[in-house]
């Protein structure tokens, strides 16, 4: 088997079952299943670059990300974010290349594996999650590091995101329809019991929407392609609307009953949209919501007691929409609406099974979904965890040419 396929495996073995109580390992693990192909790179030199919308948008994206540098507040900082995000979209690339070169009976040994790293996974995800933590303190105790049960979140949002490639993958395993579907339910309810005991909200919105996502396409089937394609982009622009007008303090008075950091991000999305509002067409350059004047104010309120450790803005918005915004400004935005328009419309591209297709689509808006309330956009773990999930998706495909 080529060294390529060798290191995926590799690279999955380690990272998602460590994604549980580090979350952070998946940037290292996307460097890791590259490098090879950085090795071999005169291997791939014959093949056509790709072509189409989806592609050029890519590019005018992190285009726009290194050209809104030049009038960042802090621009080394915002620099070396943007070689950041660009180095691992490149590695992605390099990776993507390389991976649809296998035959394949690589492709379907790839699947196989990747099936079962993710279900012994979901099944240590359970553990922990029913012992509070036992083989997190035990790895604690090897390592000499802290771990807390609100590190799992980040592993609970991994493992959401990648349930839909574990559904997509499942064709290589050679089991008759009937298997698959009882192993997708089980899988699926292994879950949603761990998330919901968990408490992560993002995962839990993930899990939910995802799910409403999947069935919904499968009730309209090309129809449903389509809805979903133009729904994402009402959903940025009402997001946007929505963030530029909020009054946080009644909505935190009307809705007492939600968890405190629910509470605290309509804070900060209040502040983030209103300091948006003022660069609304350009930004304050990529990572410029770190140095954004007053971030770290305490909030202010009249009628509700804020915890003494509440600013206006903690590191990011928490919503990746309103970080696009208030860094890239409104052609950042754009381009991002635009970026995943096309991306659900390449799900027809997912051979012709309508259950893979609707699966490449809950996957896209499992990840859309956690980054509205949860991580920063830019987080290098977080972005490599999309990327490893196109690059399992990519591989499940029979026709990984297209």
């Amino acid at each position: 088997m080529p060294i390529i396929a060798y290191s995926f495996i590799f690279a999955l073995a380690v990272a998602i079952p460590m994604s549980l109580w580090a979350g952070l390992v998946m940037a290292p693990a996307l460097v890791l299943l590259a490098l090879p192909a950085l090795f071999f790179a005169s291997s791939y030199t014959h093949i056509k670059p790709p072509k189409g919308s989806l592609p050029r948008v890519i590019l005018l994206g992190l285009g726009w990300i290194v050209v809104s540098c030049l009038w960042a507040s802090n621009i080394g900082a915002s620099l070396l974010m943007a070689g950041r995000i660009v180095g691992l979209s490149a590695l992605c690339y390099v990776a993507y290349k390389q991976l649809i070169l296998l035959g394949g009976v690589h492709k379907q040994v790839l699947s196989k594996a990747f099936v079962i790293i993710y279900t012994l996974s979901v099944l240590i995800f359970l553990e922990e999650v029913m012992s509070q933590g036992f083989l997190g303190e035990y790895v604690n105790n090897i390592l000499s590091s802290q771990f807390y049960m609100h590190d799992l979140n980040r592993g609970a949002c991994v493992m959401v995101v990648l349930f839909w490639p574990f559904f997509v993958s499942l064709s290589h395993l050679g089991m008759t329809r009937r298997q698959r579907k009882i192993l997708v339910i089980a899988m699926w309810l292994i879950l949603g019991g761990a998330v919901s005991q968990q408490l992560s909200q993002s995962a839990i919105l993930a899990y939910i929407l995802s799910s409403l996502v999947f069935v919904f396409v499968m009730m309209f089937k090309k129809y449903g392609q389509i809805i979903m394609s133009y729904m994402v982009v009402l959903g940025i622009i009402l997001n946007l609307f929505c963030v530029s007008q909020m009054e946080a303090e009644p909505l935190a008075l009307k809705y007492n009953n939600l968890p405190e950091s629910a509470v605290h991000r309509l804070f900060i999305w209040e502040f983030a949209g209103n300091k948006a509002q003022e660069t609304f067409l350009l930004g304050r350059g990529v990572y410029g919501s770190r140095y954004v004047e007053g971030a770290n104010d305490l909030i202010k309120t009249k009628e509700i007691e804020a915890p003494s450790h509440w600013v206006n803005l903690p590191l990011h918005p928490h919503n990746s929409v309103v970080q696009i915004w208030l860094e890239l400004g409104i052609v950042g935005v754009g381009l991002f609406a635009a970026f995943l328009f096309l991306l659900i419309k390449t799900a027809a591209k997912v051979q012709n099974i309508l259950c893979k297709q609707s699966a490449y689509i809950a996957g896209i808006i499992a990840y859309v979904a956690v980054g509205l309330v949860g991580f920063g956009v830019w987080q290098p773990w977080w972005l490599a965890t999309g990327m490893i999930a196109f690059l399992i998706l990519s591989v499940a495909r029979q026709d990984a040419s297209q």
